[in-house]
C-alpha cells in the first residue's frame, strides 16, 4: 500500500482536472474525493457515497484517466470505492460489481399494441 504515491499522484492530477472544468464543479465532486492507495498501476480513490462515485465514474471518467495519465507520464487505471466497499471483503465486492437485472412486473410492462411500435 502506497498512500503518499497515491496523494501526490492524485495532487496532479486533480490540478489538472481543476483546470479543466468550472470551479463549483470541481469543489462539489471532486474536493472531496481521497487518494487511498496506489500500486504503481492503478490509482484507489475514496468517494463519500455510490451516488458521488457513480457520478464521477458515468460523467467524469475520460477526464480522470486523462489527468491520470498526463500525471503519472503513462496510461494508469483507477477505481473509485466507498468507505462501505471498501471495508468488505474482497468477494463480496466482486459480487456486488456483477450487473444486476431488474425484474419488471407483468402489470408494469408495455403493451404490445401497434400505435406504441411506431
Amino acid at each position: 500500500m502506497d498512500k503518499q504515491g497515491a496523494a501526490a499522484l492524485w495532487e496532479k492530477a486533480s490540478q489538472l482536472i481543476k483546470s479543466e472544468i468550472n470551479s463549483v464543479s470541481y469543489d462539489y465532486w471532486f474536493q472531496d474525493l481521497q487518494p487511498a492507495d496506489w500500486d504503481g498501476e492503478k490509482l484507489t480513490l475514496m468517494a463519500d457515497n455510490d451516488f458521488g462515485r457513480n457520478l464521477l465514474k458515468e460523467k467524469y471518467d475520460e477526464l480522470i484517466r486523462t489527468a491520470l495519465q498526463r500525471a503519472a507520464g503513462r496510461p494508469v487505471s483507477y477505481v473509485i470505492l466507498t468507505p462501505a466497499e471498501a471495508a468488505a471483503p474482497v468477494s463480496s465486492m466482486a459480487a456486488n460489481s456483477l450487473p444486476r437485472r431488474t425484474r419488471i412486473p407483468a402489470a408494469c410492462s408495455i403493451p404490445n399494441t401497434p400505435s406504441l411500435l411506431m
